[in-house]
């Protein structure tokens, strides 16, 4: 599809900001004799910026449309795009390392091509997830365009984070009553193997050489994670239930890789599992792939 010229797309855009402004100050003036409140009418440079987003959008092609947002402005605003002049404080919040690298989450048809064009387009694929029609990837910024042109392509954005709710002790045990259910009922967790997930186990091997951790745990395979709240929370399975078999798969990679998980631990043999992580981006009104 053929862009317009940047003058031209300016100068669109500042005529639908006109029109805005127009329409604006016709409802305003009808809505004047109704007496509205004034905390419904926005200010006209408000306005103005939406029309400029919106004339802006329109212009998007397919390929940009599968982007999000942010990362259609990001490569905008490293084009010298006229938008971010009349936008200047406009901000993406994209992160992108100095090789010019990002991580992303597709939402696509996961085949052996698409993987194979991520690598010829000098990206990096972490982990994919066909039964999840999603893949995360690490990519040249430049990469992302030509690559939602893919059919196979349904959507990219930046990598989804996940935040753990942090634990640093065993009060636990005493609060559920563990402590006296153990010996009053003869039952230490054994024979119900528990299934962990959080971000890493980093200091794991050090909290087993103190015996605050049993020997062994099974860790899955590629799926050690990074940082240490999984040590802690193995630490407060150990000291609730002693005699049961611990299992520990990371969080972290994404929501897909975090379902996946799951199940791979429930394949593993865990009959109970915990977690202590979220994701921004999980639904609200609906199922994601870790429901």
């Amino acid at each position: 599809m053929r862009r317009p010229a940047p003058a031209a797309h300016v100068r669109s855009a500042v005529r639908l900001a006109a029109a805005a402004l127009a329409l604006w100050a016709a409802g305003a003036a009808t809505l004047g004799a109704q007496g509205p409140s004034p905390a419904r009418q926005l200010p006209p440079r408000a306005l103005e910026q939406i029309a400029l987003l919106t004339a802006d959008k329109a212009s998007w092609t397919p390929a940009e449309r599968k982007l999000s947002s942010q990362l259609v402005h990001e490569l905008k605003r490293r084009r010298g795009d006229p938008l971010f002049e009349a936008l200047p404080k406009l901000q993406t919040r994209v992160e992108v390392d100095e090789d010019g690298s990002l991580l992303v989450d597709l939402k696509a048809e996961v085949t052996p091509g698409l993987l194979a064009e991520i690598a010829a387009r000098g990206g990096q694929v972490i982990n994919s997830h066909p039964r999840f029609e999603a893949v995360r990837a690490r990519l040249p910024l430049d990469q992302l365009e030509p690559l939602a042109a893919s059919p196979e392509v349904r959507s990219i954005r930046t990598a989804d984070r996940a935040v753990v709710w942090k634990v640093d002790t065993s009060e636990g045990d005493a609060a559920h009553g563990a402590d006296t259910a153990r010996p009053s009922f003869g039952v230490d967790g054994a024979g119900a193997p528990i299934g962990i997930l959080s971000d890493g186990v980093g200091s794991l091997a050090a909290r087993q050489a103190s015996g605050d951790a049993p020997t062994p745990v099974t860790i899955l395979p590629g799926q050690a994670g990074s940082g240490d709240e999984g040590t802690a929370m193995i630490e407060i399975a150990f000291d609730l239930a002693p005699g049961a078999p611990l299992l520990f798969a990371t969080a972290f990679g994404g929501q897909p890789q975090f379902a996946q998980n799951i199940l791979d631990l429930h394949a593993a043999g865990a009959r109970v599992i915990v977690d202590d992580v979220f994701y921004f981006r999980e639904p609200v009104f609906q199922d994601g792939p870790i429901a």
